[in-house]
């Protein structure tokens, strides 16, 4: 299956960023793939066989949606890898650039999406993220 990878770089020690993305209470604050959505539950036990699910709703109350996943290979600060609800894999590097990390995420495409749409979303997310760091909402 063919993959799309998203990227970015953000300002930050390598070891704040991963409690940052795999913490359930900061993933509720920026796991948001468009402003008129917000995440309103997760749960993430991340270890390997660990679950994922986060629970996505529209901000106006016409639409919800739950992801869920398996972590496969959980390596702290390092490597995430997961599988999908829908058995499609995910694997997310932290590289530590001496002060900032390095976030890269590949996955497997949904071949029933535009992969465009597909591209964006991830990036935008990641992008939340990497804001929500840089801002200090912590």
């Amino acid at each position: 299956m063919s993959t799309i990878t998203v990227s970015t770089t953000i300002f930050e020690n390598t070891s704040i960023v991963w409690d940052l993305y795999t913490q359930s209470k900061h993933i509720s604050q920026w796991y948001i793939f468009s402003p008129g959505w917000r995440c309103t539950h997760v749960e993430c036990d991340i270890k390997n066989g660990g679950k994922y699910s986060a629970k996505m709703e529209a901000i106006d109350g016409s639409s919800c949606f739950e992801i869920k996943a398996v972590f496969d290979n959980v390596i702290p600060c390092k490597v995430i890898s997961y599988t999908l609800q829908d058995g499609r894999e995910v694997r997310t590097v932290f590289e530590n650039l001496d002060g900032a990390t390095r976030i890269e995420t590949t996955f497997e495409k949904d071949i029933d999406k535009p992969v465009k749409s597909q591209h964006d979303r991830w990036s935008d997310i990641l992008n939340n993220f990497k804001n929500y760091v840089e801002k200090g909402s912590v």
